[in-house]
C-alpha cells in the first residue's frame, strides 16, 4: 500500500471513530425566536413577540422543540386573545404561551411534554382565537409555524414564574421560560 493510501485510510478511520464517538450525545439548545410586529383590527404595532426556543437533539436529529413566551396584558399581542381567553388568562397566577413542534417521532412526544407540564402544576388551555390570529401573521408560513401546536399553560401560583423545568429521559432538566 502506498504512503498516500495509508494516510487516506488512517484519516478515514479517524473520521469514523470521531463520528461514532459523538453518536450518543443528547443535546439541548436554547435560543430566541420572535414574531415581528403585528396588527389586530385597526391597531398596528412594531413590538415583537419574543419566545424562548428550547430544542432537544439526539446527535443531529431534533426530537422535540418548544417555543414559550410569558405574554401578559401589557403586550400588544395580547389583543389576539378573545375576551374569554383573556379572562381565563387573568385567573392564572402565571401564564405561558406555548408552541410545541408536532413531530411524528415518538422518542420524545407531545404527550411526554404535557405530562411534564402537569408535574410542574400547569394546566393546558386551548386558545383558538389567538391561534387564528397567529395563522394570519406573515411569519406563520415563513417560520413554518403550522408544524406547531399552539396552546397556553396556566399555573395558579404567581410565584411559579421563575422557571418551568422539563425533564425528558436521557436529558438534563431544561428551563423553557
Amino acid at each position: 500500500m502506498s504512503f498516500i493510501n495509508k494516510i487516506f485510510s488512517i484519516l478515514c478511520l479517524l473520521g469514523l471513530l470521531v463520528g461514532c464517538s459523538s453518536s450518543t450525545k443528547n443535546l439541548i439548545n436554547h435560543n430566541q425566536f420572535s414574531i415581528r410586529e403585528g396588527s389586530y383590527g385597526t391597531k398596528k404595532w412594531s413590538d415583537d413577540l419574543v419566545f424562548k426556543r428550547t430544542s432537544w437533539f439526539q446527535e443531529i436529529s431534533m426530537l422535540f422543540e418548544v417555543l414559550s413566551s410569558e405574554i401578559n396584558s401589557s403586550s400588544p399581542f395580547f389583543e389576539w386573545f378573545s375576551n374569554f381567553e383573556k379572562s381565563e388568562i387573568h385567573k392564572c397566577g402565571h401564564f405561558v404561551l406555548i408552541l410545541s413542534y408536532k413531530l411524528t417521532d415518538t422518542r420524545l412526544s407531545d404527550g411526554m411534554f404535557v405530562e411534564e407540564l402537569k408535574k410542574s402544576g400547569y394546566q393546558l388551555m386551548e386558545i383558538p382565537h389567538f391561534k387564528d390570529n397567529l395563522k394570519l401573521h406573515p411569519d406563520y408560513l415563513i417560520e413554518l409555524l403550522e408544524h406547531y401546536k399552539v396552546r397556553g399553560a396556566c399555573h395558579k401560583d404567581a410565584k411559579k414564574g421563575s422557571d418551568l423545568l422539563i425533564t425528558f429521559p436521557g436529558y438534563e432538566p431544561a428551563n423553557i421560560i
